[in-house]
């Protein structure tokens, strides 16, 4: 059995890409669980020193080091990989995220020994680890060269939710249940992780995961991981159906675009333990929505923050800052 460590590495955050650390470091170990790798995490949210790291590295004798390469904490990441190669000169360390795809070419001036190239990154990661014919999503070094990988989409199948004891302790858990985006704003990287085609879990599996939390007194909040949660409008009737079958309680929140909502939908998720709906709004502008290809009105805006606030669910506005004429909506 290989020994890995995944690392999130210390740093202070400009953003809040601290809070996706749960999809990006826990679920993906988990992920990696279920092809008989034994996987540590180092999560340096929770960690204020580097010789926490060191006492870990030095203590276990792993394999191979994946490290992840948060885009707004770079400074910690190039910290943490400097330090790792104090200790060892010869560790193979991979490196995965948005920055990667981002920016490739910065991670091959790195002393690693692989990064990933598509936002599938569990395929790529466990292509790295076993180094077989079938090698998708990762770029790895060979020879004093690069070889690039062919990108290959994952299926539902390739990703996992996180480790029943792990989830405990986040007060807000992101369960990734969907990824891709068939929404084409230019300014968004669900696409660029994980295509344009909207994918799920099943019904069945969230609520068998949300039942496990339970029976663990799960205390927290849910945030389902979902560029547009109302999209596939019958898997989310399908959902509350089953949710409130099973008599679930625990409270959850997501995320939608303000044209993906109707009436008897708003009304189901509020029945269903809905606390909180996240819209991307970005700006009501019509020049400014033409230059994100996001274009809705502001009549609709407000029809969908009243249709929200009436059933008793809270509205969370995403709007992107900085742009010129942009207006504060008050609903």
């Amino acid at each position: 059995m290989n020994k890995i460590l995944i690392i999130w590495p210390l740093g202070t955050p400009f953003y809040f890409s601290d809070f996706w650390r749960s999809s990006l470091v826990y679920e993906i170990a988990e992920y990696l669980r279920h092809y008989n790798l034994e996987v540590d995490i180092f999560d340096g949210s929770e960690h204020k020193t580097f010789c926490e790291l060191f006492e870990m590295i030095l203590k276990n004798n792993y394999d191979s080091i994946i490290l992840n390469a948060p885009l707004d904490t770079m400074d910690g990441f190039i910290k943490t990989l400097q330090y790792i190669r104090m200790l060892d000169k010869d560790k193979p360390i991979y490196v995965y995220g948005l920055s990667t795809l981002l920016s490739p070419t910065t991670f091959e001036n790195l002393d690693i020994q692989g990064y990933s190239n598509s936002g599938y990154f569990e395929l790529g990661i466990l292509s790295f680890l076993r180094k077989k014919d079938n090698i998708v999503n990762c770029v790895i070094k060979q020879n004093n060269g690069w070889k690039k990988y062919p990108k290959e989409k994952g299926t539902i199948k390739d990703w996992s939710f996180m480790n029943i004891k792990d989830a405990l302790k986040f007060p807000v858990l992101r369960m990734s249940i969907s990824r891709g985006c068939q929404g084409g704003c230019n300014f968004c990287s669900c696409a660029i992780l994980h295509g344009n085609h909207d994918i799920r879990k099943s019904v069945k599996e969230v609520c068998n995961y949300l039942e496990d939390l339970e029976k663990n007194a799960y205390s927290g909040v849910i945030e389902f991981a979902s560029p547009t949660f109302t999209i596939n409008k019958e898997w989310v009737d399908d959902f509350c159906r089953e949710y409130n079958k099973r008599q679930i309680k625990i409270k959850w929140r997501c995320v939608t675009r303000v044209d993906q909502i109707e009436k008897n939908v708003i009304e189901q998720m509020a029945r269903a333990n809905c606390i909180r709906i996240g819209l991307g709004i970005e700006t009501i502008d019509p020049n400014e929505q033409s230059a994100l290809h996001k274009k809705i009105e502001k009549e609709s805006i407000i029809d969908v923050i009243k249709l929200i606030q009436k059933n008793g669910i809270e509205v969370l506005s995403y709007l992107i800052s900085g742009i010129e004429n942009q207006i504060q909506i008050t609903a």
